[in-house]
């Protein structure tokens, strides 16, 4: 009886520690919980009853408009793109879904890299990694045809994607319209998925493809690259909004929970001064100097001398934007006309000359004589051909291009007021244009102490420095537009909400008296009827124009070949427009009157036609 009412003693007291036991372990568990890790208890909490959901922006748009027209292109826009996945597990038959959806992804292949090629070869560059790979895998197989390849490619890929049927999902491409998502749709097989999203597009392809740039990825994000769409890319890409709020077991939103919405800002719409008509123009004349003359790269500029604005910027080589992860080399993203320097040549003599007169040391009319050469120093300077031509005025320096007649004329200018005037007329700075990456040309050899006569006389006749096409060409309009130099602008407003801020004209300085500016473009338009710039001369106008040919440096040397450049604009009495063709070694021609002036021409003259400008 005893020993029963030990063992009962035992055994409750046992319960009771365990009981206790029990409730310290609960005890300190409900202390972790509720105290120690709360606040990680309550996020997961949160999280299975609350829903976040990010809202993306609309990305602006880009437009050009056309001078006689209220109506605006859109040259980059947004258009709805999709990622093409499949879920293997979903799969009912795995031959048949392969066999019928290679051949809808064969046709996709085949179409981009049709399109991808045609670009290619029709602006010379070599194709990237990502467009084809199947050059070894065809001469492997010859008996097969083209068709049966892509095919066999297509299967391939499919196969690859299904090694794994436990996967969740397997991207097929990541990139296909909505034609692709009909055609997979009408299958009618279960596996097939697609998730939309924004793409960047640019309608027009090539145009203006330098300017506007385009947009690409930087880790996961995409982004402004290049041109406008890098410069601008925090206005045109908007800010992102959010929904906070609570869902239901389902993941539906709760109606009457917590809620809390900041809606998306879309980006900013940008409308360019670039006129869509003129820049065509200018890119068609580009492509026709490469068939002609055979040149390596060019540029074309046309401004509004009074009021600063680019009309178009045509460079070559150029890209398709849409495509732009298929050209492997990046130069092929490089602006042309702000983004590359060169030694001007002759077409400078026209600033030289403008410095002079502005200064009163030379007039139109001044003559000096020329011995076909000059010794400076240890150097001796000629003409070219080594020409000399006796008594000549100004007038005739710019018309015959004499190298000894700028030369002149910087002399009696002086080192020190010369190189002011070179800054005046912003050449060596950067001008501020609203594109990425501009950069500035190099006066550096002037700015040296004590001040070379060497190089202070062959930059008279544009050698030994180095200029943007984007510098010459607004150093050329402020002649043009009576001594003012303007500000190089391609933006005209930019519009955010609803609402359009313009984008004002502003000037620079007045670089030279509007005596000095009518004298020069006098001279210019001389130049043009009488001397080496006739083949840009037009009935019944007066054009002024100025040549310019310069040997190309490679290494610190000369090589065997030149850039040709021509500058000027009309009509003389009322400049509406100023132009700059800059042709990169033209094959066959040795001076920039048989290639960048007959340019210029054409150019001129369906401006003249555009703008419905009568003959003088």
């Amino acid at each position: 009886m005893r020993k029963q009412k030990t063992e009962n003693f035992w055994q409750v007291n046992f319960l009771f520690i365990v009981i206790i036991l029990a409730i310290a372990v609960l005890l300190c568990r409900l202390i972790a919980l509720q105290i120690i890790d709360h606040d990680k208890y309550f996020v997961a909490a949160k999280d299975q009853h609350s829903m976040y959901q990010e809202i993306l922006p609309k990305r602006g748009k880009i437009f050009v408009g056309t001078k006689n027209s209220d109506d605006y292109f859109a040259v980059a826009t947004n258009r709805k793109n999709y990622l093409f996945y499949i879920v293997p597990k979903e799969i009912k038959n795995r031959e048949n879904f392969i066999e019928q959806v290679a051949k809808v992804v064969k046709e996709e292949a085949r179409d981009r890299e049709t399109e991808i090629n045609s670009v290619l070869e029709k602006f010379k560059l070599k194709i990237g990694e990502s467009v084809s790979k199947n050059v070894t895998e065809q001469s492997e197989m010859e008996d097969s045809s083209a068709e049966d390849l892509e095919l066999i490619e297509a299967k391939e890929l499919l196969e690859r994607r299904l090694r794994n049927m436990d996967d969740p999902y397997e991207i097929v491409l990541k990139d296909v319209d909505s034609d692709f998502v009909e055609k997979i749709n009408k299958l009618e097989l279960s596996g097939t998925h697609f998730t939309e999203f924004d793409k960047r597009y640019y309608p027009e392809h090539e145009f203006a493809a330098d300017v506007l740039g385009f947009v690409g990825f930087k880790g996961d994000q995409r982004i402004g690259r290049y041109g406008l769409e890098e410069f601008f890319n925090s206005e045109l890409e908007g800010h992102a909004g959010f929904i906070d709020g609570e869902k239901d077991t389902k993941g539906r939103w709760v109606p009457t929970g917590n809620k809390e919405e900041i809606l998306a800002e879309d980006g900013c719409d940008i409308y360019l001064t670039i006129d869509r008509n003129i820049q065509f123009r200018a890119e068609g004349s580009l492509r026709e100097a490469v068939e002609e003359y055979g040149i390596d790269s060019g540029s074309i500029i046309v401004m509004d001398p009074r009021t600063g604005a680019i009309l178009a910027m045509a460079n070559w080589p150029t890209f398709d934007p849409n495509y732009y992860n298929s050209f492997s080399d990046i130069k092929a993203f490089q602006n042309e006309s702000i983004q590359s320097v060169y030694e001007p040549g002759s077409v400078f003599k026209a600033i030289t000359m403008s410095i002079a007169i502005n200064e009163g040391v030379v007039t139109p009319q001044t003559k000096y004589e020329d011995k076909g050469l000059v010794a400076i120093r240890d150097r001796v300077i000629h003409n070219v051909n080594n020409k000399s031509y006796g008594t000549q005025t100004m007038i005739e320096v710019l018309e015959k291009s004499l190298n000894t007649g700028a030369m002149f004329a910087q002399q009696s200018v002086g080192e020190k007021i010369f190189l002011e005037y070179v800054k005046k007329y912003h050449f060596g700075e950067i001008l501020n244009i609203e594109l990425q990456g501009e950069i500035a040309g190099k006066i550096g050899a002037l700015e040296e102490l004590p001040y070379n006569a060497v190089n202070y006389a062959t930059a008279s006749f544009g050698q030994g420095i180095s200029v943007t096409s984007l510098e010459m060409i607004s150093a050329i309009s402020a002649i043009a537009n009576r001594g003012k130099f303007m500000q190089p602008r391609v933006v005209s407003k930019i519009v955010k909400n609803g609402t359009g801020f313009l984008k004002e004209e502003s000037s620079l300085g007045q670089v030279i008296s509007a005596e000095t500016a009518i004298k020069v473009s006098a001279m210019m338009v001389s130049v043009v009827r009488n001397g080496c710039g006739q083949a840009a001369a037009i009935d019944g106008y007066n054009i002024a124009g100025k040549t310019g040919t310069a040997e190309i440096a490679e290494d610190g040397n000369y090589a065997d070949k030149s850039l040709h450049t021509f500058v000027g604009f009309a009509p003389l009495e009322d400049p509406a427009f100023s132009v700059i063709v800059e042709l990169n070694n033209p094959k066959g021609y040795r001076f920039s009157s048989s290639t960048a002036a007959p340019t210029f021409k054409k150019i001129v003259k369906f401006m003249l036609e555009y703008y419905g400008i009568p003959p003088e």
